[in-house]
């Protein structure tokens, strides 16, 4: 995709929107989704050559393919390896013929091309030799100069005839190529035989009773002395009491009752209100009342624990849009036109043409950090580079979360990524022996990681937060120490699970999901993430190193990091924080029908006192 020109055509914005409903009947479906072109659309990221598209070419793929396929046994290279691990079924010698093919007629073209110029150049110096430009009209009918222009004119038909076999075919080998998932991790590697081997590695996880995928690759944990205390807890959650319900309107804040009393009062206002209808536009899940100002705390907190660390400003707060192009969307690792997984809408103009597909994904979302580098140059002494932003994020599945997320670039490549691609494209491909290499190296890195999040537990030295002249492998490291620095005081039990292959979104080549303990779920619920990206969004949306000195066209790798689902984390806050309040103002709601005291109704919820400075706010 490196050998097409970048050109870059703008639509004319209309401001007519229509949401796309994403539960209607297909037979009613009329003037929905399906009457929409760009649901039909195989890609909004490659664009054929002269041809008129419903998606602007914004932008135009680097995706280094020759990285991918030159090699001589495709079934034993790592990318097959990538494949298999992610449960994905490809003819790969097929998509491989295809891509060689393409690269042959390609070069057939440059050839003609390259004939046609020295034709070119040819009839310039005959005009040159018989008088110049005056005389150009005479010179151009004498038989030297009809042969040659009947030499160009069939140069010119041999290339037409190449291009009707060419851009169907690059249709087909790039959106492929564009489809393809991120390079796996070595630690991934390692984790896909760990699952597959059904044992437990002690040397690196903690060992669960339970055997379920996940509880099996458990690299951290902290705060785990809280748990015995929060399972007997658990009483007060029974039955159809819940942390929605059972609460009073108050607060405790350093053992003072402090009002819970919301300005609406159509509002309860201890309610967390969930819309669920199913012909809904937007599934929401959202907090109000005083759920959402307990929301609002801990965002507070969280930002000034970032702020604390941000001193030299290693950290760069940004704000962006929450509606993006579907080119953004699938340059991310997005399927645009999947209406079941994405809040699409459409903005109708005065004829088909001017229709245009926006997606609704949050200022807080990956998109939203990108964004701002698209068709960048870096240079590489701004490396690295790390933003972040809170807001909210938008999907059917979870409806709107509000989250804290980061995005650090930098020009270092991962040390656990390409170190044998070498071998795996010699004729024999990747041997047992190079395999074991990889593996042990991937287990290495994953030992390497505990160690450091055990000194960090002892003695935590924030200034290893910063991400100042580290490699992108220490980077991880560092965002998960930065989960320690921002919630141990909460006393939660919170946990590192790695994330097997087969889990993994298209863009990740290494993820590990940070997750905290749900009173009520007597489970562990997901609260943040670490993921290695590499190239994979880069080098689809033209984010690169400026390096003067590289003949090659190089993208920036990236690491991203939720801190925190507030959403969640404020359910867990809350069940984690509950005390049976005081016997001494009994009325008739307290007592139960057997005359006893009814606990659950004289539940209350302390605030943290490391908290009370951001809630009294």
């Amino acid at each position: 995709m490196q050998r097409f020109k970048f050109k870059t055509i703008f639509s004319q914005l209309n401001r007519k929107f229509s949401l796309c409903s994403t539960l209607k009947n297909s037979k009613s479906d009329e003037n929905g989704y399906r009457s929409v072109p760009h649901y039909t659309q195989k890609s909004s990221l490659y664009i054929k050559p002269a041809e008129e598209s419903i998606f602007p070419k914004i932008i135009s793929p680097e995706l280094n393919m020759d990285r991918l396929f030159d090699t001589r046994n495709i079934l034993r290279s790592m990318l097959n390896l990538n494949l298999t691990a992610r449960h994905i079924h490809l003819n790969l010698e097929h998509l491989q013929k295809d891509y060689f093919k393409m690269r042959s007629l390609e070069d057939r073209i440059e050839q003609l091309k390259k004939q046609k110029d020295q034709i070119s150049e040819q009839i310039n110096n005959l005009v040159k030799s018989k008088g110049g430009i005056g005389s150009k009209k005479k010179t151009m009918q004498t038989d030297d100069a009809k042969k040659l222009l009947r030499l160009a004119n069939e140069i010119k038909i041999k290339i037409n005839h190449i291009l009707d076999e060419l851009i169907p075919l690059q249709e087909i080998v790039n959106i492929a190529c564009l489809r393809l998932p991120n390079t796996l991790h070595y630690s991934a590697l390692y984790l896909h035989k760990y699952h597959l081997n059904r044992y437990v590695d002690s040397e690196i996880f903690i060992n669960y009773e339970s055997m379920d995928e996940q509880a099996r690759s458990v690299l951290f944990e902290f705060n785990s002395q809280a748990m015995e205390k929060l399972k007997h807890g658990t009483y007060l959650l029974d039955g159809a009491n819940n942390w929605q319900t059972i609460l009073k309107d108050s607060v405790t804040v350093q053992g003072k009752k402090i009002s819970a009393k919301y300005s609406n009062k159509n509002l309860d206002n201890w309610s967390f209100i969930e819309q669920t209808a199913i012909d809904s536009v937007l599934n929401n899940r959202y907090l109000c009342g005083t759920y959402a100002k307990l929301e609002q705390c801990l965002s507070d907190y969280f930002l000034d624990k970032i702020q604390h660390l941000n001193k030299e400003e290693n950290f760069e707060y940004i704000k962006s849009s929450s509606m993006f192009k579907s080119a953004l969307i699938e340059g991310c690792g997005k399927s645009f036109n999947d209406y079941r997984n994405n809040f699409n809408v459409v903005r109708f103009g005065h004829s088909a043409s001017s229709i245009e597909l926006l997606h609704l994904a949050g200022s807080s979302s990956i998109s939203a950090l990108v964004l701002n580098f698209v068709r960048t140059s870096i240079k590489k002494k701004y490396f690295p580079w790390t933003v972040f932003t809170n807001g909210r994020t938008y999907s059917p599945k979870k409806g709107q979360l509000n989250t804290i997320d980061f995005l650090t670039l930098t020009s270092d490549n991962s040390s656990l990524l390409y170190k044998y691609d070498n071998v795996s494209k010699s004729a024999e491909g990747l041997t047992d022996q190079f395999l074991k290499l990889t593996l042990d190296s991937g287990k290495k890195y994953l030992l390497d990681i505990k160690n450091e999040l055990d000194r960090f537990l002892i003695k935590s030295n924030c200034d290893t937060l910063t991400h100042n002249g580290k490699s992108i492998d220490q980077i991880i490291v560092s965002y998960l120490k930065l989960f320690i620095y921002a919630y141990k005081e909460f006393g939660i039990p919170i946990r590192f699970v790695c994330i097997n292959a087969y889990d993994l979104n298209t863009r990740d080549s290494f993820k590990i999901k940070v997750e905290a303990y749900l009173p009520s779920e007597q489970n562990y619920v997901a609260i943040g993430e670490v993921c290695l990206l590499n190239d994979y969004i880069s080098s689809r949306l033209q984010i690169r190193v400026d390096e003067e000195s590289s003949p090659t066209i190089k993208h920036a790798n990236m690491v991203y990091c939720r801190l925190v689902d507030l959403s969640v984390f404020t359910q867990i806050l809350v069940e984690s924080n509950l005390k049976v309040g005081s016997h001494e103002s009994l009325n008739d709601e307290l007592i139960s029908e057997s005359g006893s005291f009814n606990t659950e109704k004289n539940l209350v919820f302390e605030l943290p006192s490391f908290l009370t400075k951001y809630y009294l706010v």
